[in-house]
Formats: C-alpha cells, sequence, structure tokens
C-alpha cells in the first residue's frame, strides 16, 4: 500500500469521487459540497490543503487533509474550533486536519492511523505546533490514542451535526511518551 500527497487533478479527482463513495453512499451523510451528478465531494478547503491519498493496487482505499491557517481561508471552522484559544500561535501555526476516510474494508487495519501519520509529518515539517480535528463521538477513543486530546465537549458541525473538537500539540513530546503515541517515533527523527 502507498500514502502520500495527491501527485495530479486526476488523483484529487479520485479522492473526491472516494468521499462521495464513503460518505454518501454508505454513510448516508449529509454533505454540503456534494456533488450527485459527478459524484463527488469537493470542498473550497481543497484547493489549498494538503490531500493525502492511500492506493491499494491504484485504488483509493484512504484519504485526509490538512490546512494550514496561515494559507487557507478556513472560513467556519476558525470559530467551530476556537483556534484563537491557542494565542500568538495562531495563524501562523495551526492547521486543521479533516477528511480522514477509510474505506470498510480497512477499517478494521492501522491505515486510519497510518494515514493520520502522513499528515503530521508534513505538519512538523512546516512547523504547525497545534491541529484541530471533529469527530463523532465513537471516535474520540481513537484520537486520544493517537495522542489528540479534548478541545470542546460538544460542537455542531454544519454538515456532520454534533461532534467532539480536539486539539493536538504536535510537539507534546512527554504526553506521546506517556500515552506510547505513534506521533513521538516522528517527533524524535524530526528533532
Amino acid at each position: 500500500m502507498e500514502i502520500r500527497l495527491v501527485k495530479t487533478e486526476e488523483e484529487k479527482e479520485a479522492v473526491y469521487r472516494f468521499r462521495y463513495q464513503i460518505y454518501i453512499e454508505e454513510m448516508r451523510f449529509k454533505q454540503f459540497y456534494a456533488d450527485r451528478d459527478r459524484q463527488t465531494i469537493r470542498e473550497p478547503l481543497d484547493e489549498f490543503g494538503y490531500i493525502f491519498i492511500a492506493l491499494q493496487e491504484n485504488k483509493v482505499v484512504g484519504t485526509v487533509r490538512v490546512n494550514y491557517a496561515n494559507l487557507s481561508d478556513l472560513g467556519y471552522y476558525l470559530g467551530l474550533f476556537d483556534m484563537e484559544s491557542v494565542g500568538h500561535f495562531h495563524p501562523q501555526r495551526t492547521s486543521i486536519t479533516t477528511k480522514l476516510i477509510v474505506s470498510s474494508e480497512f477499517r478494521s487495519t492501522t491505515l486510519a492511523v497510518r494515514l493520520v501519520l502522513a499528515a503530521y509529518q508534513q505538519a512538523i515539517k512546516d512547523r504547525i505546533k497545534y491541529d484541530f480535528i471533529e469527530c463523532k463521538p465513537n471516535l474520540v477513543n481513537f484520537f486520544l490514542r493517537i495522542g489528540y486530546k479534548l478541545h470542546k465537549e460538544q460542537i455542531n458541525h454544519p454538515d456532520r451535526g454534533k461532534c467532539i473538537s480536539m486539539i493536538l500539540n504536535l510537539e507534546d513530546f512527554e504526553h506521546f511518551e506517556r500515552i506510547g503515541s505513534p506521533f513521538l517515533r516522528v517527533l524524535v527523527k524530526q528533532n
């Protein structure tokens, strides 16, 4: 399996179709940017985001997107995540992670962690300090185990409804060491 940044417009289109297949056809989520004719989900955040793709035999099986606050218009996410709560680190060293999607046959594997690790590695390289993410309550423990912390108990996401807001201090060596985070290895290697 290959996990990397998308390289071509064709790969981006494949990611947009994959999002539609999972979010609309499988999970029946409401998505404002769903294009029913083209069967894609393409959002304004895609323009300046880092989109990672997981390919198994040239088939998209996973994706995640990261947007840096200093390079993207994050729109409602600024208030939703209360990104200014990290003080002077915002906007230069803050990001959001969205659209972490794994196909059903890989949900009980390490693929989600590997996608998040790829995004983390890019963000560390680019000196991001804080990353924000939202998830449904059933995924909170997954994100806690890899190193995120609760940020806001409950938020109301325009597409996903009631969610939990979480934050990651990308440089929190002690926390990563204490919980055995997969981020620790990348952080140690980077420093």
